[in-house]
């Protein structure tokens, strides 16, 4: 497979995730129109239609009161966290400063995709088994870029725009078309253009 079709991989799996975004958040209002015709029923001609709901928490449970999904405050922040049948977090929709999340998790637990902005630049995080980083696609303020990391947090290779900073303090700049190639122990070992 050749970087271009790689690259419209990722941009397929990108535009995905965020219609799945806009998904959780229909599913979010959804959730809370349901929640309150479930808890008040619908009104009827004698009752006067509520302008606004508030509450701290909804709770969605099934007929056995296993909880399903949750909206409300994640410790600091407001979240949508949908669980599985063994109650563990499978997906989780948030927003931290201000800034939105969404991550899922594999069936043990450990975040495996994440798609966030942060400071107005959105990104695309996959995690290996141990949760680990080990690709990430960034649209950053100077460009793409797609990351490709091992499993002691170093970069391996980089295509797209990337900063490097030599021990001299000296910063270079690659552009867009730029593929990046680091060893093992770190240090860049090849680079094009």
């Amino acid at each position: 497979m050749s970087i271009e079709e790689r690259v419209e991989k990722l941009e397929l799996k990108l535009a995905h995730s965020r219609l799945t975004n806009r998904l959780l958040a229909v599913f979010c209002v959804g959730t809370c129109i349901l929640i309150w015709f479930c808890s008040s029923g619908a009104p009827t001609a004698q009752q006067s239609v509520l302008d606004e709901i508030r509450a701290k928490k909804f709770i969605l449970e099934d007929e056995n009161g296993k909880r399903l999904a949750m909206l409300g405050m994640s410790s600091t922040e407001p979240a949508l966290i949908l669980y599985d049948k063994k109650g563990m977090n499978r997906a989780v929709l948030t927003m931290v400063d201000d800034e939105p999340g969404l991550c899922l998790f594999d069936k043990n637990g450990w975040r495996r995709a994440a798609l966030d902005i942060f400071l107005d630049e959105p990104g695309l995080h996959l995690s290996d088994e141990n949760g680990k980083s080990r690709a990430s696609l960034n649209i950053l303020k100077i460009g793409p870029r797609l990351s490709l990391i091992d499993e002691n947090d170093k970069y391996r290779a980089i295509l797209g725009v990337s900063v490097t900073e030599s021990k001299d303090g000296k910063k270079t700049t690659y552009p867009e078309s730029s593929l990046l190639l680091f060893g093992t122990d770190g240090p860049m070992i090849w680079h094009a253009p």
